[in-house]
């Protein structure tokens, strides 16, 4: 199946935005052009994720100017750090991400890294993984109901 450049800018849009992201914009893609469009589905979201987790640095350094928020924010992120570290963090966030459910996705996933201060490299490979299985999961239910249906 074609798709027009106007169906695939929303597809490519629909990948970025929080709630839906790759998952849901991957199967609803392959319903209207067909499943060539599940990996730039896939590659938008997981960079927008990285994006998102680089840009909570800058968040992290405006709450540090209000002391009420900054008092929360570590309150919270020691919680979450001294429970989830190291390799068990990475790899329960992995599954976090990958859980095609909603408040779960490469956005939530990315301040929940944050939280628990993952390095760069733990959370990059948490959401590339985590949406890779996610977008499997979703585009390929999809792709196989539509290939049952006919």
């Amino acid at each position: 199946m074609a798709c027009g450049a106007d169906v695939l800018a929303s597809l490519l849009l629909l990948s970025a935005a929080p709630g839906i992201e790759a998952r849901y914009a991957a199967a609803i893609g392959s319903a209207i052009c067909g499943p060539e469009v599940i990996p730039l589905a896939y590659v938008v979201s997981t960079i927008t994720g990285i994006l998102v987790y680089l840009l909570l640095e800058k968040v992290e350094r405006l709450i540090a100017m209000i002391p009420i928020l900054l008092k929360i924010y570590e309150g919270v992120k020691r919680r979450v750090s001294k429970k989830l570290k190291g390799a068990r963090g990475a790899f329960a966030l992995t599954l976090f991400i990958a859980a095609p459910l909603p408040g779960s996705g490469v956005w939530t996933g990315a301040l929940a890294a944050r939280l628990m201060d993952l390095s760069v490299k733990e959370a990059v490979a948490a959401i590339c993984i985590g949406n890779l299985v996610a977008v499997l999961i979703v585009a390929g239910g999809v792709t196989g109901l539509l290939a049952l249906l006919g």
